[in-house]
């Protein structure tokens, strides 16, 4: 996901090509926000041979309230093709000469307030420099709408000073990117419950990126860049990259919480996140929007941790995100499921623990935790994770609930669809392809797996079922367990319904033949309707007959390889219960990309997909 650099239009600038030969001076005025006088003298006498050129900066005695008088700090920050310099003025200096190659000039004008010691007014111009006579510029001066932060000593002023007025409701834009020196962070917005200390403005990376961000305050909460960013709070094209953050609750590269109507977008973490609860690689706990972010850095805390946020509460989203990193959760005690004692994680590649929405996200990393609700994707879900997919190793060490996408859904409302997973996955008990453990009528649709599964209750596509329903999903991954096996689901517990499914794996290895199926292990109470399963598929014991091989059994109705390679298979409303699988969503698009000669492919989701049938 490329962060690309820009000029915000917020901030006033100037362009104007000025020629090798040229008549008078002039006055340029490009709009409200500022006018761009230009002085040329001897427009006929080039400076021929000369390398460079030199530009006078004028000041003057000031403009309006900006004056030498009454600001102590006036800092002009050159940026030419050949390098950086900048210029502090003396109290009554009023002008600056600089030279430079020609090429495009970046001038940053900056009256510093007295009090804050940030930037309050200036100028920011960029301005194409051509060899010719010397050249006086002298800038309008107007008080910032975006403040530039153009330095550490001023990226660490926003936070000295965050407890004085009009500081956290300001908006920055990052003129550079900046290096910080080893000194410990201070989180910018400090108070959970006071709007006032939380940051509620727009801070824009203007593509830059900050590096080396460092804390370390395990007993402390609300950790990150930002601490806290209230409502109505931005960032967004900001990289940080190699931080290293160390905190107790709401810990995130970015920031530790997000409150209502808050955004971060189009910005990236890398390094290191460590903490207790609410854990993510760029916010801790999200009550807004995340989308067009990612993380690649390692993210590990105790109870929901995510790639990108650790929490993702109700009506919030993240959209557009991924991670590469590896997560890791080790686990709180608690109770889960029924009457079943486990260490919770809730640890997700993307989302550790969702009730809001995830969508068009992905986690190429590996998801590992020693409590259990793990997953590729997310590691509990209550709501929607759709048009998502997982590819890297998904396991819990002596812990379940652990799938390829999701850990452990519950919930009558919560969705997962349109999403897939390759990366192989294993677990104590509970261990799904797609979803480890399903609870509360929840439901899955339009998903498929390649992943190979591993534990106890285990299952292709859903390890065990409690309460919910499963559709449209196939799998064709090799599934191994020493309790419930099965190809698509490894053990329901009460009435639910399997229905349009297919177990094309190529083998399932268990112990109980009772308790094998190659749609269902166990689970008598069941509804299936419709299912089918690979004619060739091996067996480590003989399946309990329990029927036949039949449609609407737990075996399911053999198909073969010309069968599944058949576009017109899967398209015959007649081999199906309500419907075949060329289906559309609530937009009218096609669900599956259906050809010849190959598996469906989910359309709209992404990534590499190629499954196959081994």
């Amino acid at each position: 996901m490329k962060i690309e650099k820009k000029i915000i239009n917020k901030i006033p600038f100037a362009t104007s090509r000025l020629a090798r030969s040229c008549a008078a001076s002039g006055v340029i005025n490009l709009g409200i926000f500022f006018i761009f006088v230009i002085l040329l003298t001897n427009c006929f006498s080039p400076l021929g041979g000369q390398d460079e050129i030199g530009v006078t900066i004028s000041l003057g005695s000031g403009q309006g309230r900006f004056t030498a008088a009454s600001h102590e700090r006036r800092v002009i920050v050159v940026t030419t093709p050949g390098g950086e310099q900048t210029i502090e003025l003396s109290s009554n200096q009023t002008a600056v000469t600089i030279s430079g190659r020609p090429g495009t000039w970046n001038i940053l004008v900056m009256y510093y307030d007295n009090d804050l010691q940030l930037p309050e007014g200036g100028a920011n111009i960029s301005i194409d420099i051509q060899m010719g006579p010397p050249i006086n510029i002298e800038p309008a001066i107007n008080a910032f709408l975006f403040i530039p932060i153009s330095n550490e000593t001023d990226l660490r002023r926003i936070a000295v000073v965050q407890d004085r007025p009009n500081v956290l409701n300001k908006d920055y834009i990052l003129t550079r990117s900046i290096s910080l020196s080893s000194a410990p962070w201070i989180p910018i917005g400090t108070d959970l419950l006071s709007s006032a200390t939380q940051y509620t403005g727009t801070f824009d990376g203007n593509g830059y990126t900050i590096s080396g961000l460092t804390i370390n305050n395990p007993n402390s909460n609300n950790q990150g860049m930002f601490g806290i960013i209230g409502n109505g709070g931005e960032v967004k094209n900001l990289g940080l990259i190699n931080v290293n953050i160390t905190g107790n609750n709401n810990v995130g590269g970015l920031v530790g919480i997000k409150n209502n109507n808050t955004t971060i977008q189009h910005s990236y973490v890398t390094g290191t996140v460590n903490g207790n609860e609410n854990i993510g690689g760029v916010a801790g706990t999200n009550n807004g929007t995340v989308q067009n972010s990612y993380s690649t850095g390692t993210v590990t805390g105790n109870q929901n941790i995510g790639g990108v946020v650790g929490i993702n509460n109700s009506g919030s989203t993240v959209r557009n995100s991924y991670s590469t990193g590896t997560v890791t959760g080790i686990g709180i005690d608690g109770v889960i499921g029924v009457n079943i004692n486990e260490s919770i994680a809730n640890a997700g590649g993307v989302v550790g623990n969702n009730s809001g929405t995830v969508a068009n996200s992905y986690s190429t990393g590996t998801v590992s935790g020693t409590g259990s609700s793990i997953g590729g994707v997310a590691g509990l879900n209550t709501s929607i994770v759709e048009y998502s997919y997982a590819t890297g190793s998904v396991s819990g060490i002596n812990a379940g609930r652990v799938g390829g996408v999701v850990g452990r859904q519950e919930g009558s409302s919560s969705r997962v669809r349109y999403v897939y997973a390759t990366g192989a996955v294993s677990g104590s008990s509970g261990i799904g392809g797609v979803v480890g453990y399903m609870s509360s009528s929840s439901n899955i649709q339009h998903s498929y797996s390649t992943s190979n599964v591993n534990g106890a209750i285990a299952g292709g596509v859903v390890g065990q079922i409690w309460s919910g329903n499963v559709e449209y999903s196939y799998a064709t991954g090799a599934v191994s367990s020493t309790s419930s096996i099965g190809g698509v689901v490894g053990g329901i517990n009460t009435a639910n319904i399997v229905r349009n499914s297919l177990a094309l794996n190529p083998s399932l290895t268990g112990a109980i033949a009772s308790s094998l199926g190659r749609i269902v292990g166990s689970g008598s109470l069941s509804t299936m309707l419709n299912n089918y399963a690979r004619s060739d598929m091996q067996f480590s014991i003989t399946p309990d007959p329990d029927g036949t091989f039949e449609l609407n059994g737990k075996h399911g109705e053999d198909i073969t390889v010309a069968d599944y390679h058949s576009a017109s298979w899967w398209t015959n409303a007649g081999n199906w219960d309500g419907g075949a699988w060329d289906a559309t969503n609530a937009e009218g698009n096609a669900i599956w990309d259906i050809a010849p000669g190959r598996l469906p492919r989910l359309n709209g989701v992404g990534g590499n997909q190629n499954p196959s049938v081994n």
